[in-house]
C-alpha cells in the first residue's frame, strides 16, 4: 500500500468537502448575495462523482484535497465580498484593486490544482511504459482540452442568458472595440496552459511519493 493509499481519510475528506460546498448551495437558494448555485453545484457534482469512483478504486486522499482546495479560488472569488468605491460592494473578478484580474489567478493556481488532482485520477490508466514526454504532452492536453471547455460554457452561457454568471459568466474581455476578440478567454487559456504545466511537472517530480 502507498503511503498517500488511505481510504478512510480520503473518505473524510470527500465527506468534508461534499459538505463544505453541500451548504454553501443549500444557502444560495435563498441568500441573494451568495454565489450562483450552478457553479456549486457543479463542485458537488464533481466530487460526488470522484466519490463514486473512490468506492470501485481506492483514490489517493490528496485526491479530494486538491479537488476541494482547486475549486476554492473560483469560489472566493464569486463572493460581494469588496468595496469598489464608497457605494459598491462586488466580487473579486472585478475589483479594480486587483486590476480586474483575479481571473487569471484563479485560472493559473486554481485550475493548477485541479490538474494535480487529474493527473492523480488518471495514473491508473495511463501505460508504465510510455516516454515522460509523451505521458506529460498526453495530460497536458488533456488539461487545456477542459480549459476550452470552461471557455466553450462561458459562451454558451452568454449565448443563453445575455451575459451568464459563474461558470456560465462571459469575461469582460471577450467583447469591446479596445480589447480585441477573445481577449478574456486567450488570457484564461493561457493561465490554464501555465498553472496546467506547472502543475503536471510537480506531479511527475512527486508522482512516487505525494501524490501515490
Amino acid at each position: 500500500m502507498s503511503r498517500q493509499s488511505d481510504p478512510e481519510r480520503t473518505q473524510f475528506l470527500f465527506f468534508f468537502f461534499l459538505l463544505f460546498y453541500g451548504v454553501q448551495l443549500a444557502l444560495s437558494f435563498f441568500i441573494p448575495r451568495m454565489p450562483p448555485f450552478i457553479d456549486f453545484t457543479t463542485v458537488v457534482g464533481i466530487l460526488l462523482v470522484f466519490y463514486l469512483i473512490h468506492r470501485k478504486h481506492a483514490l489517493p486522499w490528496m485526491l479530494p484535497l486538491c479537488l476541494g482546495i482547486g475549486f476554492l479560488p473560483h469560489i472566493i472569488g464569486l463572493y460581494q465580498s469588496i468595496p469598489y468605491n464608497a457605494y459598491y460592494t462586488g466580487t473579486l473578478y472585478g475589483a479594480p484593486q486587483l486590476f480586474s484580474q483575479y481571473d487569471l489567478f484563479v485560472h493559473s493556481v486554481g485550475f493548477g490544482i485541479l490538474a494535480l488532482a487529474f493527473c492523480m485520477a488518471a495514473r491508473p490508466y495511463i501505460k508504465t511504459t510510455l516516454p515522460t514526454v509523451f505521458t506529460f504532452a498526453i495530460l497536458l492536453l488533456c488539461m487545456v482540452g477542459f480549459g476550452a471547455l470552461n471557455e466553450v460554457l462561458e459562451y454558451a452561457g452568454y449565448t443563453a442568458f445575455g451575459y451568464g454568471e459563474g461558470f456560465l459568466e462571459y469575461g469582460p474581455g471577450d467583447y469591446g472595440p479596445d480589447k480585441g476578440p477573445w481577449k478574456d478567454a486567450m488570457q484564461d487559456l493561457t493561465a490554464n496552459l501555465f498553472g496546467g504545466s506547472l502543475a503536471i511537472l510537480l506531479y511527475f517530480r512527486f508522482r512516487k511519493t505525494i501524490f501515490s
